[in-house]
């Protein structure tokens, strides 16, 4: 049976250097009119800007939206259904949690799971220049490069240094999450050489949950992304497998993080946004995925 084509445009956008190591991909969005419904995986932090359209978002509080012009959707902690009200016309960044966090100065546990407008979380100067940016989005006198560097430059010079001891602890946190799809809590703290206290609280802030339950999250994620690919090699598929207890809590986990199951990554015709967005080249060179890609690649 041939593919459905989507009902939406959905592309990567070039990364601005300016924003490596702060951010995981710039991605550009359109749809027609109409309404799209789907799943928000338990993404990092995002910055959307709407210049048509806007989306509603099902959060367990309550429906947000509509929400349209540039917003914050901060980290996820588990799926979102959301409806986008369509046409829409859309750039996003996908920040990881550096940038996070360089960019707003927000803690995660107390900001995460929730839409966000940019005048809450970022100092005037820096809202109203995005603003104006989605003006020139909808007067249609720039192309998606000119919005997107000019994006990436607003971003670069709001970012603010983080304390050395704390960049050095998401480098690390990073790195740990990266390396194995059941990194060990006794190697991270081997690596930290903090107490387990500072570790939570500090894993707290900056990812908005304790380790343990992080490795949850970021594990079903990239299991998902892996398997969307019809190439996924069987050593990595049995790698995830193992990874897991059993079947049923392979399914539970990619259900609650990004609202789909084993089966539905390889359907065809299925027209979602979620599988398009979890892609690897969404994750820029991050250390989510740095690890496996190249024993992947060395591997081939």
């Amino acid at each position: 049976m041939a593919q459905k084509e989507p009902p939406f445009e959905f592309g990567f956008a070039a990364m601005p250097p300016a924003l490596h190591g702060y951010a995981n991909a710039f991605y550009t969005f359109k749809s027609g009119a109409g309404k799209l419904h789907d799943i928000m995986p338990s993404y990092s932090p995002q910055l959307m800007l709407f210049s048509k359209g806007g989306v509603f978002m099902d959060f367990p509080d309550g429906r947000h939206g509509p929400i349209s012009g540039p917003f914050f959707v901060t980290q996820l902690n588990e799926a979102v259904p959301f409806i986008v009200d369509g046409p829409a016309d859309m750039i996003g960044v996908s920040l990881n949690m550096r940038g996070w966090a360089a960019l707003t100065g927000l803690p995660v546990n107390e900001t995460s799971h929730r839409p966000m407008t940019v005048d809450s979380a970022l100092s005037p100067f820096s809202a109203a220049r995005i603003n104006e940016l989605v003006d020139v989005m909808r007067e249609g006198t720039a192309d998606t490069a000119y919005v997107a560097r000019s994006l990436g430059n607003h971003l670069a010079e709001a970012l603010r240094p983080l304390p050395a001891d704390h960049d050095r602890f998401i480098a690390d946190m990073l790195e740990w999450l990266g390396g194995s799809f059941s990194p060990s809590l006794e190697d991270l703290q081997d690596t930290l050489a903090m107490s387990p206290r500072t570790v939570q609280r500090l894993s707290n802030r900056y990812f908005g949950r304790p380790p343990v339950t992080l490795a949850k999250r970021y594990r079903a994620i990239r299991a998902a992304t892996y398997l969307t690919s019809p190439d996924l090699p069987k050593e990595l598929e049995t790698e995830i497998l193992d990874a897991y207890y059993d079947q049923a809590h392979l399914i539970r986990d990619l259900r609650k993080y990004t609202g789909r199951t084993p089966s539905r990554f390889t359907e065809d015709g299925t027209g979602s946004l979620a599988e398009r967005t979890l892609d690897v080249k969404g994750y820029g060179n991050g250390a989510l995925f740095t690890g496996l890609i190249s024993a992947e690649a060395a591997n081939g």
